[in-house]
């Protein structure tokens, strides 16, 4: 009984109908009717948009394709014919991969940016702080690597280089300053390295050089002073020898002086003046004549005459150079002349160096010799770090903006800005028209 009052009391409640399908028609009234709205917005937008193409600056894109260097171009490089250098071995492909790291280096970067034109954009024209102009320089900087889908451009190691400015011509420029400065660089690293590495060698070399030379020299004067102790004896001996000799030639010439006085004596007792024939002397008395026969008991040879007896003692008094009549005293002085100027000693003391005494010491004077010749190549040394496949070009059209895609964007998002808004207005009226009818 209770269940049927229930059911009797039950008044069901009316709630408005939500239907959830889409009324195509209805939606297109409802952006129809607000067309007006969704074409100011769709001009405003593209007028926008018309404004910001005409009067952002357009930007220029400059091209440059390199690849690595000729095998010919680095031959000034090539020092293997003179000295080996561990370490270092400078190909095209080692030269050109270090160039390429030498693009965007810090060094490379400030040189760039510091160059007069390009301190003038970064710094003045577009106001920008040094790393900023940093920051600016990365993104306007574009370095393609070959790709290896193409084995051609790999084989040449090809790398294409873009470069973004406000100008057409800045953009040719800011390739040809960033390879030159690159180029400057890198050749200055290799030529350093290699500098480094022959001033080691040589270093190393010199040092040797310098212990064996001094070797040498300790043992050459070690030498030199043995060869002048030895000669010493030798010359004390010679002078002694010397000395005899001089002494018996002297008392040869005092005897002979006291054998001619006493034959003097002899010739004046027998009034002989002038020489005669010891044969056949005869003695003038008066008118007769006496002969003598002088060859059994002659003492002496006053038979030369007491002229000629004086004369030879007056000569063996006076002489100025005993030294000249001892025959065997001439040997003696030369050989006392050589020992006192030894022709070995006196090489040794003015030799200009020890080469002649160490194939060493000459091996080392050879390589830093041809260390030397390596310095002066590699001082003169001109080569190329790079290949220039396609010049840094002026582009004739900028790169962006994209003036016509702009505008149609503009216009595109300012058409759907619109329909978004009608759609909106539509929505806001038939919730405010509903509460209305509720």
């Amino acid at each position: 009984m209770s269940s049927n009052t229930n059911e009797e009391n039950f008044t069901p409640v009316n709630k408005p109908f939500i239907d959830d399908e889409i009324d195509l028609f209805e939606l297109w009234q409802n952006i129809w009717s607000q067309k007006a709205l969704i074409t100011i917005v769709t001009l405003l937008t593209g007028l926008f948009g018309t404004t910001y193409a005409l009067i952002i600056s357009p930007v220029y894109q400059s091209e440059a394709v390199i690849g690595k260097p000729q095998p010919h171009t680095i031959n000034n490089l090539d020092l293997s014919s003179l000295v080996k250098l561990n370490g270092i071995q400078l190909t095209p492909d080692s030269i050109y991969r270090q160039f390429l790291e030498s693009i965007d280096n810090s060094k490379v970067v400030k040189a760039f940016i510091d160059s007069e034109e390009f301190t003038q954009y970064y710094l003045e024209l577009l106001s920008l702080s040094p790393s900023g102009a940093v920051d600016r320089f990365y993104e306007d900087l574009s370095v393609t690597l070959p790709s290896t889908d193409n084995e051609l451009f790999v084989n040449e190691s090809r790398t294409t280089l873009q470069f973004d400015t406000l100008d057409p011509a800045l953009s040719q420029m800011a390739l040809q300053q960033l390879l030159l400065i690159s180029s400057d660089v890198t050749k200055k690293q290799i030529t350093q390295n290699l500098y480094t590495a022959l001033m080691k060698e040589k270093n190393a070399l010199q040092k040797n050089y310098r212990l064996e030379n001094q070797r040498l020299n300790d043992e050459l004067t070690a030498k030199i002073e043995q060869l002048q102790e030895k000669d010493q004896v030798e010359l004390t001996r010679l002078q002694h020898q010397i000395n005899a000799v001089r002494e018996k030639k002297l008392m040869q010439t005092q005897q002979r002086i006291e054998r001619l006085e006493a034959d003097l004596e002899i010739a004046e007792s027998l009034g002989i003046i002038s020489p005669v024939n010891p044969l056949d002397y005869r003695r003038q008395n008066g008118k007769q004549a006496n002969v003598v026969n002088l060859l059994q008991n002659a003492p002496s040879n006053f038979w030369l005459g007491t002229e000629t007896l004086q004369q030879k003692i007056t000569n063996l008094k006076n002489r100025d150079n005993p030294d000249a009549f001892i025959d065997e005293l001439p040997i003696l002085l030369e050989k006392r002349k050589l020992l006192e100027n030894n022709p070995e000693i006196e090489a040794l003391k003015n030799r200009n160096d020890n080469h002649a005494f160490s194939e060493k010491l000459r091996a080392l004077a050879h390589d830093i010799e041809k260390l030397d010749a390596a310095l002066l190549q590699l001082d003169e040394a001109q080569f190329s770090v790079f290949r220039m496949i396609k010049q840094p070009n002026i582009p004739e059209n900028p790169i962006k903006p994209n003036k016509k895609l702009i505008v149609v964007l503009s216009l595109m998002l300012g058409g759907m800005l619109g329909i978004f808004l009608a759609l909106l207005t539509a929505a806001i009226k038939n919730r405010q028209d509903g509460q209305v009818q509720i």
